[in-house]
């Protein structure tokens, strides 16, 4: 589903310190010292967020950064080392949401309730992810420019400079 490779695109493109977008605009480029983005979605529909501290001298810069990420997304297939890596981090991730039980509980429930199917289901359709569906999920969701109506752009400027 695509659901499943959205979340695992999101995590490619934004979700920590080995995502594209860090490792460019904050490791590289010195842009932001946090960017990174969120994914929340269902049923194939839904939003990914992509936020980063920047100075406004430097926000075109950013921009063309995020969207060049972006490009080779829609453009490449991915790595399979990558794919790898980030399926693993993933994982990860799920087992450590279900550490206590409380986090059990509630995420159990959440999987159930929001996706109609086990963290067992959810684990195997993650497994299932190809290359190419990372590439076809970023080719329908991920804007191809600036002049695409796939997005909103919210810059805050909050000392005005």
């Amino acid at each position: 589903s695509g659901t499943y490779a959205t979340a695992l695109l999101n995590l490619i493109l934004g979700r920590g310190p080995h995502s594209r977008l860090f490792k460019e605009i904050s490791e590289k480029k010195g842009l932001a010292y946090t960017i990174g983005s969120t994914y929340r979605g269902i049923n194939n529909v839904g939003t990914i967020i992509i936020s980063g501290n920047v100075h406004s001298a430097r926000q075109d810069e950013a921009i063309d950064s995020i969207l060049r990420e972006i490009k080779r997304l829609r453009d490449e297939l991915i790595k399979e080392e990558e794919l790898l890596r980030s399926k693993n981090r993933l994982m990860y991730k799920i087992a450590t949401d279900l550490e206590t039980n409380m986090d059990i509980a509630h995420n159990l429930i959440e999987f159930k309730l929001d996706y109609g199917i086990t963290k067992e289901e959810y684990l195997t359709f993650l497994k299932r992810i190809k290359k190419q569906d990372i590439l076809e999920v970023a080719q329908e969701y991920l804007p191809k420019s600036l002049d695409d109506n796939k997005y909103v752009m919210l810059i805050r400027d909050p000392l005005k400079q």
